[in-house]
C-alpha cells in the first residue's frame, strides 16, 4: 500500500541508507519510516540544513547534539548516532562551534 505522508523538516534527524537498493530510512523525532529514493536527490531538495555526513547518512544539523570524534559518530538530540566520515570533520566541528556560538 502506497501511502503519503507529510512530516515536518524540523522533524527530521536524519536520513540513512536502507539495506535494499534505493532504500532511504527517516529517522525523525516520532519513529522512522522507510520510502525509495536516494540520498543525493534529498541532500539536493532539502539544502543547507541538511550536511552529508557520511556516504550512508544525511542528517540535519540543527539537531546535532555532538560529536564523538573518536568513534567518528554524529549524536543527535534525541540519543541516536550515525557515523561520520574523516573528510566531514572540520565541517562539522565547524558547525557545532558556530551553533553554540550564537
Amino acid at each position: 500500500m502506497d501511502t503519503v505522508r507529510h512530516i515536518p523538516v524540523d522533524d527530521i534527524l536524519y536520513f540513512e541508507t536502507g539495506g535494499k537498493s534505493h532504500r532511504i530510512i527517516l529517522h525523525g523525532k516520532k519513529g522512522n519510516m522507510d520510502f525509495t529514493g536516494s540520498i543525493r536527490d534529498l541532500q539536493k531538495s532539502l539544502g543547507g540544513q541538511f550536511l552529508r555526513v557520511h556516504r550512508a547518512y544525511l542528517a540535519n544539523v540543527r539537531h546535532i547534539r555532538e560529536l564523538d570524534i573518536r568513534d567518528k559518530k554524529v549524536v543527535f538530540t534525541n540519543g541516536e548516532e550515525c557515523l561520520f566520515s574523516r573528510k566531514v570533520k572540520n565541517d562539522l566541528v565547524r558547525l557545532l562551534d558556530l551553533d553554540l556560538q550564537t
